[in-house]
């Protein structure tokens, strides 16, 4: 690859990067809750797809991938730390009118979650979501009817 060729990957990275660094941070906080780790995972995954950017055909989708998996991950992680620590995390900073969604959101199972904001945050059909957390379509369809049954009724 000539120093030519390899600018302009870059500069077509600092594009995608500057397109998606905003939405990625947002993406991150709705599946993990906290702000200063969504950064950090926003930021991990970008370093992931920007490592593996010349061979990306949809970088959007799999920085999305990188990114829910990223979250899981923290999520088992913090599970287990609630387990052997005790720890109890604190609710996210957010505005009065916010609070009472995302506490209810927030009270979902996080495959639950994960659905709900890929579905309504981000807008994704229910085959990319399926695509993105490698399940079957039905079982999307399934994880949000029954998040969404548990989301009315709590809200009612």
């Amino acid at each position: 690859m000539s120093i030519r060729e390899a600018g302009s990957l870059d500069d077509a990275f600092e594009a995608f990067f500057e397109a998606h660094c905003l939405s990625t941070v947002r993406l991150a906080f709705l599946l993990v809750g906290r702000r200063e780790v969504a950064e950090e995972l926003a930021q991990d995954a970008l370093a992931v797809v920007h490592r593996r950017w010349a061979e990306l055909d949809n970088p959007g989708g799999f920085l999305r991938t990188t990114l829910v998996n990223m979250a899981r991950s923290h999520q088992r992680r913090a599970i287990l730390e609630r387990r052997v620590l005790g720890t109890i995390v604190p609710p996210p900073p957010l505005d009065d009118d916010d609070r009472a969604v995302w506490d209810e959101v927030r009270a979902l199972r996080p495959r639950d979650r994960e659905v709900i904001v890929l579905r309504f945050h981000e807008d994704l059909s229910l085959e990319q979501i399926a695509s993105v957390l490698d399940l079957p379509v039905n079982t999307v369809k399934t994880r949000q009817r029954r998040a969404l049954e548990r989301l009315r009724r709590r809200m009612s």
